[in-house]
């Protein structure tokens, strides 16, 4: 696993919001936080790795290891991202260690004003989220940060004014979630809509997201159209291997119904490799493994969103 470029790792299912669109409790009810020798084996096994470890499923912030898992990360000059709501910053905004360069927050905003996330997020306030954000930058020049906002019909209108507000604090990464906005998804949310990303409002919007993120000098990252992904051709091993909070080992994002082994297991630290080497030296198998991959529909890695017409 250390070499690879990323690595996925659960600190926790928890989380202190209910979402409208997402799974998460449906899949591990209210969570649990990592094991703690899961965590020991993890930092004393990556304690040299020179890829990227994302941190998500839960809201990293309630996590009681987090600051453990922090203070590793800048004692090993580990690059790490991690995912989170930003609703419980306010208990660190004292803490410099949390904002130090190398560690990137990904904040998921799922509207810019309270109205849009009220029949959403339950439990959610994104005025104090933008509070946060704002101390955190007039404190820690340097804080790493980017913001990844969820279109659904409420908050179309509202993406330019959240583009500005990010450049205002230097923030200058800004993505956008490509399946809420027309997808036509079965929830409340979205099912009257119809996936048509034809349609003069999307355009018009998102051209003017792509003119305002260039004049700004923000990275748009914002996904749409389908491209093949061949992960075992990528010189850049763009595989995003599991570590789960019981130290469960899946290979890749796009297996992960796949359970190789566990960190704790005496082959813990050689069974992702000796799985990698098996679907390499085995076309047919590797045919076989990726044939049930679901991440190729969804990755972001294949998608375009920006509309290359402007009319």
């Amino acid at each position: 696993m250390l070499d690879s470029n990323a690595v996925f790792l659960n600190l926790t299912t928890r989380c202190n919001l209910k979402c409208a669109k997402c799974w998460r409790s449906q899949v591990w009810g209210k969570g649990q936080d990592i094991e703690r020798d899961v965590l020991d084996k993890f930092m004393d096994s990556f304690s040299n790795y020179k890829g990227r470890i994302i941190v998500g499923s839960g809201e990293n912030l309630i996590c009681q290891h987090l600051e453990d898992f922090i203070d590793w990360v800048n004692e090993n000059e580990i690059d790490a991202t991690i995912l989170t709501t930003a609703l419980k910053f306010d208990k660190f905004l004292d803490k410099e260690k949390f904002f130090t360069k190398n560690i990137q927050w990904g904040v998921t905003m799922d509207g810019y004003l309270q109205h849009q996330v009220i029949p959403i997020q339950k439990g959610m306030n994104i005025e104090r989220v933008k509070k946060n954000l704002e101390i955190i930058k007039g404190k820690y020049k340097n804080a790493n940060f980017y913001i990844n906002y969820t279109h659904t019909k409420l908050n179309l209108e509202d993406t330019i004014h959240l583009i500005d507000f990010a450049s205002s604090l230097n923030i200058n990464k800004f993505y956008i979630t490509q399946l809420k906005l027309f997808e036509g998804l079965d929830d409340s949310i979205t099912k009257e809509i119809k996936n048509n990303f034809d349609c003069d409002e999307f355009k018009k919007v998102m051209s003017n997201a792509e003119d305002v993120a260039k004049k700004k000098g923000i990275y748009l990252y914002a996904p749409l159209t389908q491209r093949e992904r061949k992960c075992f051709d990528c010189k850049d091993k763009k595989f995003s291997q599991i570590i789960d909070v019981n130290g469960d080992i899946s290979f890749c994002y796009g297996r992960d119904d796949e359970i190789i082994g566990n960190i704790l297991d005496d082959n813990g630290e050689r069974i992702w490799d000796v799985h990698l080497n098996k679907l390499l030296s085995n076309p047919e198998k590797q045919k076989k493994w990726c044939s049930l991959c679901h991440a190729t529909k969804t990755n972001e890695n294949g998608y375009f969103y920006i509309p290359k017409s402007k009319n």
